[in-house]
């Protein structure tokens, strides 16, 4: 089964959301993009941290 990509809606401070434009026209990616990306990481040190479960790990166990 295909999951589709879930939107979420954030509140950034205007000095960050100014910096995520700049950074976002340095790397020529959408703002969304970079900000997907750094969750994404954040979540990756959190697994590896060990603060939370690899669902992914989880998912293919239940396959």
């Amino acid at each position: 089964m295909l999951k589709m990509p879930k939107r979420i809606t954030i509140t950034l401070p205007n000095p960050v959301y100014d910096r995520l434009v700049s950074l976002s026209e340095l790397r020529d990616k959408p703002p969304a993009t970079l900000s997907a990306e750094a969750v994404e990481e954040m979540i990756k040190a959190a697994i590896e941290a060990g603060l939370i479960s690899d669902l992914t790990v989880q998912a293919s166990q239940e396959v």
